[in-house]
């Protein structure tokens, strides 16, 4: 009887220590030697890096005569999150420590085709209470009509879903220095609202040369490469250039991005900055262009003193082909882009009869008879100019025939010389 026991004892121990052994195995297989996997997932303090746009460079003309550079611009810019946390503690404090929610509202959010309703912070309401209200009192809010009211609220919060509080938004961008300097005094009352300094383009003659210089744009985020944009969890985007030597020396006129790291704790939210790891932007490279700024303004005041209306000139060293002028009538001003053209302008400019945005001395456009000069010299070249030649009223190039203005007339010229045609 005491041996029956015995056994039974001896092949319980053995089952436990199995089972001990199998439990120390498996505590070793997931602390040891999957350590570094598990640790990826868990939920921690985490850098994130966010990209600041770099500085354009300038564009000089050939004797070093700045005609495109950089001024200060003066903007405010609110932290959406500093708001958003800002209101929370309000509310706190007013419940007395109890629990609150924020305002929400229906977000209908497109996955894959299927459509899903979501609640989500309502920023608008958030804003208006808490910044936009007090900015009213202080007689510093932005003037805005009913429709740019509503196109603004549709950004702010598409801005607030996409960035959170790791991209400020950017809420005036057109303030003059009085303007900014009372912003700075009161953006201590307002939670996450600071005044910023950054540089934008300045024309620096206004509309001269403006079809060579072209013209920048606000950052269009389809233009970026996708490569670029995975290499950063936030990113404030630069100007692009649209027209003339903006656009085709775009690459060059870019400075180098910096770059602001972030903390990010375990909840997702945004902690802190890391100011030793800032990495400030850099300045893009100068251009140089053949033009010399003193023959391009005498010849647009040439062009439009003489009251032609719609005109070109081009003026080119014999030596070197070098263009030392090339301007055009009637013209624009760049700086209406900066920092972003408003309707009323974008309309004037690209419904006038005249077409100021095309650049005549290299666009095509009918030359109209002034061409026949090049034609006829070109038959000087050749020693034909004192050949007769019949006009019928037409001659057909291919299966097109291009008509005499004396064929609508139902008549012809008969044989003529270069004298007669002339």
């Amino acid at each position: 009887m005491v041996v029956k026991y015995r056994f039974r004892l001896i092949l319980f121990s053995l089952l436990v220590m199995v089972a001990f052994m199998t439990l120390v195995y498996r505590l070793y297989y997931l602390q040891i030697e999957r350590n570094d996997e598990f640790k990826g997932k868990l939920p921690t303090t985490r850098h994130l890096k966010a990209r600041v746009p770099g500085v354009r460079g300038e564009i000089k003309d050939r004797n070093g005569v700045v005609l495109v550079s950089n001024k200060p611009s003066f903007e405010v810019r609110i932290n959406l999150k500093d708001v958003v946390d800002a209101k929370v503690r309000a509310m706190k404090i007013e419940s007395h420590g109890k629990p609150v929610a924020l305002p929400k509202i229906q977000n209908d959010k497109n996955e894959g085709g299927f459509a899903r309703k979501m609640r989500e912070t309502d920023i608008v309401a958030v804003m208006e209470e808490m910044v936009f209200e007090p900015l009213r009192k202080m007689k510093l809010a932005k003037e805005e009509t009913d429709q740019e009211r509503t196109r603004n609220q549709e950004n702010l919060r598409t801005h607030f879903r996409t960035n959170g509080g790791a991209v400020p938004w950017v809420y005036r961008s057109d303030l003059t220095f009085e303007e900014f300097s009372r912003f700075a005094e009161h953006n201590l009352q307002l939670p996450g609202v600071f005044p910023e300094v950054r540089p934008t383009r300045q024309y620096i003659y206004d509309a001269l040369a403006c079809h060579v210089l072209g013209y920048v744009r606000l950052p269009d985020e389809s233009l970026i490469p996708l490569s670029e944009q995975q290499k950063w969890k936030y990113a404030v985007w630069d100007d692009f250039g649209a027209a003339g030597v903006e656009k085709t020396m775009d690459s060059r006129l870019k400075g180098v991005p910096g770059v602001r790291v972030m903390l990010r704790n375990e909840k997702g939210n945004i902690v802190g900055e890391m100011p030793k790891e800032f990495v400030p932007p850099k300045k893009g490279n100068d251009v140089w262009l053949t033009l010399d700024a003193r023959i391009q303004f005498i010849a647009e005041t040439a062009l439009r003193d003489a009251n032609l209306g719609r005109a070109a000139a081009v003026v080119i060293d014999p030596n070197t082909g070098e263009v030392l002028a090339m301007a055009s009538v009637p013209c624009y001003d760049p700086n209406k882009w900066v920092p972003k053209i408003s309707d009323d302008d974008l309309k004037r400019y690209f419904t006038n009869p005249t077409n100021p945005m095309i650049n005549r001395a290299i666009k095509k456009y009918a030359p109209g008879s002034t061409f026949k000069i090049a034609t006829s010299f070109a038959g000087c070249l050749a020693h034909i100019q004192g050949s007769h030649f019949s006009c019928n009223g037409s001659v057909t190039y291919g299966n097109k025939a291009m008509k005499c203005w004396i064929a609508d007339k139902g008549g012809s010229h008969g044989s003529i010389d270069l004298s007669d045609a002339l």
